[in-house]
């Protein structure tokens, strides 16, 4: 289900300035799926995954980090709109404590590092790149083409 977001209602990028004041005139971002106008317990969640990941990373758990982020990356996959053509515009639309830019990076190393100790996470690794770019097509040029590289090697 899509709503048409009002000229005079709060904008949905989280600005908290008015919707005509601040991302009226970019492209597509006007109707939006109505789970992502609400701020529900499963973005509260995702929150959680992601910052737990984190947490085991730092803790040298690289493949339970990476089978945390590899939910969180299947539900957060759920949220993607035709709008979001980076993994900012992500970020603009769905506040995380982490940046998104930063996880995209952080979990395409930790995926390495496990495919080293687990041979299966591999395939993780390459389907996460390639969903990553068809996703994501404009995200910064350095992420696409170290993921595009991996995807060939």
């Amino acid at each position: 289900m899509k709503r048409k977001i009002g000229r005079n209602e709060k904008c949905i990028c989280g600005s908290g300035r008015k919707y005509k004041k601040c991302c009226l005139d970019k492209k597509e971002t006007a109707v939006l799926p109505a789970e992502l106008m609400k701020k529900n317990s499963e973005l509260l969640e995702l929150n959680d995954m992601l910052k737990h990941g984190y947490e085991l990373a730092a803790e040298g758990q690289e493949i339970e980090a990476c089978n945390v982020w590899l939910d969180f990356w299947e539900i957060l996959k759920t949220y993607h709109i035709p709008a979001m053509k980076s993994i900012e515009d992500a970020q603009q639309i769905i506040e995380f404590d982490h940046l998104l830019s930063d996880w995209s990076r952080d979990f395409m190393k930790s995926l390495q590092d496990a495919a080293r100790d687990d041979g299966s996470y591999h395939e993780h690794l390459i389907n996460y790149c390639r969903e990553f770019c068809e996703l994501f097509p404009e995200t910064d040029t350095d992420i696409i083409e170290n993921m595009k590289s991996l995807v060939s090697e």
